[in-house]
């Protein structure tokens, strides 16, 4: 149910049609060109810890307003799809 939702919001309609009609698996190397992953890595666990490293090294202020309004951002958008900023009169 949430992939209907999700999926064509990051790769477009005419991409996610084509997975979900299809049932079609994305190979890794499309899922990094249609963003929806930064990229492959042989050893997942090392390059996890390493960017969690990097984040943790970053400033943490900066980096709570950064996540704060990345998920506002995300969120208004799901809210003006589905009318629910729309206030009755």
């Amino acid at each position: 149910m949430a992939a209907t939702w999700l999926l064509p919001e990051a790769v477009g309609v005419t991409r996610a049609r084509e997975l979900l009609y299809t049932g079609r698996e994305l190979l890794p190397e499309e899922a990094v060109a249609w963003g929806l992953i930064s990229g492959i890595a042989d050893d997942v666990l090392e390059h996890s810890l390493k960017v969690a490293q990097q984040i943790a090294n970053a400033a943490p202020i900066a980096t709570r307003l950064t996540k704060a309004g990345l998920e506002q951002s995300a969120n208004g958008w799901r809210h003006l799809c589905t009318g629910r900023h729309w206030r009755s009169p």
